[in-house]
Formats: C-alpha cells, structure tokens, sequence
C-alpha cells in the first residue's frame, strides 16, 4: 500500500512539473504526506518499536482514537485522523485535475465540474475510511502493529507452502500467540488453541497478499522496464526512469529477503531505489536539455538557410 500509494503520488509529483502547473506540484506534496497518518492507523494506533519513525509519531499524538467528531476536532491526540482527511482531500483534488486536464465541454472549454465531482467522492470516500477508525475504542482494537506481518519472518513456510510462497519468509508476529523463546521452552501445546488459529489465519492471509503484491510490482517493474527498453514514441521521459530503479529495487529486496532483513519489504528498499533514480534522471535531463535546445534550433537555422538559398537558385 505504501509502495504504490507513494508511486502515484511520484507520478503527479512529476507530470505536473512537467506541465508547469506548480500549484498543483503544492497539492501533491501536501497529498504525500497523508501516508503518515495512514501509517499511524496501519500500525494499530498504539505504535511499535519496530516501526521506527512511526512509534515517536504515535507516541507524541497519543493513544486514544475513540470519541464524537466535535471531540475529534478539539483533542490532540486525534490529529492523525483529521490529518489524514485533509489531506486526502486534498490529494483527490490533485488527481481530478490530472485527469480531467484534457475534458472539454461541448464548446471546447474545460469543464470544472469533474474536478469538484472528483473531489467531492474522495472527501467523502475518505471520511467513511477514517470515521468507523475513530468510533472503535482501544481496548477492542488491535495494539499490534500492522507492519510485524511484512518485517519479520515467516517461519511457517513449510507447514503451508500456499500461503508462504513469494519472496522471502514472513512471519507474523501475534500477540496471543508466542516469541520464539516460548515456542521453543513450553510448546505449542501449552499455548492457546485460540492464539494457535488466529495466527494459522492471519498467516494465510498475509502470504496470500504478500504474493499478490510481489507479483504487481514485479509485473509492473517488468513493464516498465519493457516499454524502457523498446524505446517507444510515446514513452514518458520519467517512464524509463521508473523501470530501471523498479528491477534495480526488486532486485534487492529479492537478495535481502532470503535473508530475512527488514529491508525486504517493498515500502523501504524500494521507494529508495525509486527516488535515487528519479534523482539522477532530473539532473540528466537539467543537464542536456540545454545541449538538446541548442542541437535543435541549430539544426533547424541550417535547414531555414537551405530553403533561402534553394530560393535564391530558383530565382
């Protein structure tokens, strides 16, 4: 989720410099920004160490989710979900305006009710997201953070080879269930059945999805790559760039996750790779543009002298 939710936020990042609407640039950075909250709430509001930036964040806005929305509005430790409305919203407006930047109305004006049509359905899709979020107490939700499942290792690989297959071995670290210090000293059988299923379950379904995702971003980096390598017409400039730092990053977290390093996952080495290349795309293109400004207009003052003295010889 953070993987992609970051890439298409990089996408509008970019094809709105590209444009030169710098406004709508300001949207997008503010709409990148909602992944903190999203964050926050993903890691079971109380926070986790392993979570690195996120438990000082979670810490710092508190425990406490439950309460009215004039309650929500009042209190500090409620900031993560308000954050997250707006800017939400405001990323939805950002994208409208990326989509409907070519409809045009029956006169040949562009139309601005598909924006605000647009805006509108995220706003609202975005409050019910957070709102059933807020209204569920503490002591019902789950203190464990989310990202345990993708940072640890999934030692019950070969007990079900379904669920664990993709790259690397995921655990799912459960709090009714045990550490590997009481597995190994008191046995599975001393241990809650209750515990024992809910962590059989919570195993299944996090190799299922952890195999879907896998497969999208090493589809979509094949993609890319492809469409990099074929050199198409109507390829982007920021399209090759993607490709290249999309294999470059699964190829990393593929190495890192035979080992079980959190680096594994692809909201970290990933989103590295990306921007590192995006990076040194930018400055290639700052860096020749001027070269390919001057290739043209020399190219195209040779071929104006041409035809005036093809003219010339004519007369």
């Amino acid at each position: 989720s953070f993987t992609l939710f970051t890439l298409l936020n990089l996408h509008l990042l970019l094809g709105w410099i590209q444009a030169g609407r710098r406004w709508l640039c300001l949207l997008s950075c503010f709409g990148f920004l909602a992944w903190i909250p999203l964050a926050a709430v993903m890691s079971g509001i109380g926070g986790d160490q392993g979570f690195g930036l996120f438990y000082s964040i979670n810490n710092l806005w508190g425990y406490s989710w439950s309460g009215s929305l004039p309650d929500l509005l009042l209190r500090t430790d409620q900031v993560p979900a308000v954050l997250g409305l707006v800017l939400f919203s405001v990323l939805g407006i950002a994208w409208t305006c990326w989509f409907s930047r070519g409809w045009k109305n029956s006169r040949g004006d562009r139309s601005l009710w598909l924006p605000r049509l647009g805006s509108a359905g995220v706003t609202v899709a975005a409050i019910l997201c957070f709102l059933p979020i807020i209204s569920i107490p503490i002591e019902d939700s789950k203190k464990t953070s989310q990202s345990e499942v993708y940072l640890s290792a999934f030692r019950k690989i070969h007990q079900s080879p379904f669920s664990g297959v993709g790259v690397g071995n995921y655990q799912i670290v459960h709090p009714l269930f045990e550490s590997h210090l009481e597995s190994r000293l008191l046995g599975k059988e001393v241990l809650s059945r209750h515990a024992y299923n809910d962590f059989l379950h919570f195993a299944t379904e996090s190799g299922f999805f952890n195999l879907l995702g896998w497969l999208w971003l090493s589809a979509a980096g094949l993609w890319l790559t492809g469409r990099t390598l074929n050199n198409s017409p109507d390829q982007s400039e920021f399209e090759s760039t993607l490709g290249i730092t999309c294999l470059m990053a699964l190829t990393v977290c593929l190495i890192q996750a035979q080992f079980g390093k959190s680096l594994a996952t692809p909201s970290s080495a990933m989103l590295a790779f990306v921007w590192l290349g995006v990076a040194a795309n930018l400055h290639w293109l700052h860096a020749h543009q001027r070269v390919r400004e001057y290739n043209f207009s020399q190219s195209q003052s040779e071929w104006e002298a041409k035809d005036i003295n093809d003219l010339r010889g004519t007369e």
